[in-house]
């Protein structure tokens, strides 16, 4: 199906989140610059076409994207604010209605890559169980003790046991990641309904109604939240089946949060690298 390798909806905005790491003098463009370069260089070989989702931009990151990806490997699409739930329901709709690739990838402004994209979709494609496939290492994962920087429902969500292969790296499976990660369009197709729910669920839910990994953990720390999701998806968690969702280790990309960089990689020595 198609002529691209993978399909990228990568959707931007121009301001920092909470907490963002930066170094000085750096604003969301030039955050927005690095990560984008370090996205483009793990895609080094892999034939792709970007959708870029620029929500309430000035013209400055239209000049980005036009200045680093080729015109027959581009479309620009302008929101004017409409917000992270939106981008992201926009996100599927794109992915949805293209016949360009069978493999779909969600991103965000604010990933950090290392090298290893050509990784995952040789993971998609390679095995009949993987279902989705996120790049980052969620510190979180980690996090089976109390922090004191971190909320207390965040801690232990994670405890349960997950499948380890080797494929060139360590893979395992999770319960839940963040917005960015790489699927099939057939799997998209049969998971939209539920990705939908991200703006009522957040991703913790959202990917929970869909993985069904570490219900008692969460039904301890969040009884609300596991309501909510057989609420809004019943049907999914009594009889639909559990999709399976891989992390890498080490990680492929990080979030660019302070306190949330993947383990196991400098990050700083590679920031430097795109620091232009």
């Amino acid at each position: 199906m198609g002529k691209y390798d993978v399909v990228i909806a990568y959707r931007i905005y121009p301001k920092l989140s909470r907490g963002a790491f930066k170094l000085s003098g750096w604003d969301k463009l030039k955050l927005s610059e690095v990560c984008l370069r370090s996205l483009l260089d793990s895609l080094s070989g892999i034939n792709f076409k970007m959708y870029a989702i620029l929500d309430g931009c000035p013209p400055q990151y239209d000049a980005l994207f036009r200045n680093l990806i080729r015109s027959d490997e581009l479309e620009i699409l302008h929101f004017q604010g409409i917000g992270n739930h939106a981008t992201f329901i926009e996100q599927i709709k794109i992915l949805l209605n293209q016949s360009e690739s069978e493999l779909v990838y969600f991103a965000e402004d604010d990933y950090l890559y290392d090298k290893g994209f050509d990784e995952m979709i040789e993971l998609i494609k390679r095995r009949k169980d993987v279902d989705f496939v996120t790049p980052y290492d969620h510190p979180d994962y980690y996090q089976d003790r109390p922090d004191p920087k971190k909320p207390r429902f965040l801690v232990g969500l994670h405890n349960y046991k997950s499948r380890i292969i080797f494929e060139k790296r360590h893979w395992r499976t999770v319960a839940s990641t963040c917005c960015t990660f790489l699927t099939t369009k057939t799997v998209l197709k049969e998971t939209a309904k539920y990705l939908k729910l991200y703006p009522k669920l957040g991703d913790y839910g959202m990917w929970l109604a869909l993985t069904k990994t570490g219900l008692r953990a969460a039904l301890v720390r969040r009884p609300r939240l596991v309501a909510k999701i057989y609420a809004s998806a019943l049907k999914q968690m009594l009889v639909g089946r559990a999709y399976n969702l891989w992390a890498p280790i080490p990680s492929i990309a990080t979030h660019m949060v302070e306190l949330y960089l993947a383990p196991g990689v400098d990050w700083t020595s590679l920031i430097k690298r795109y620091d232009r």
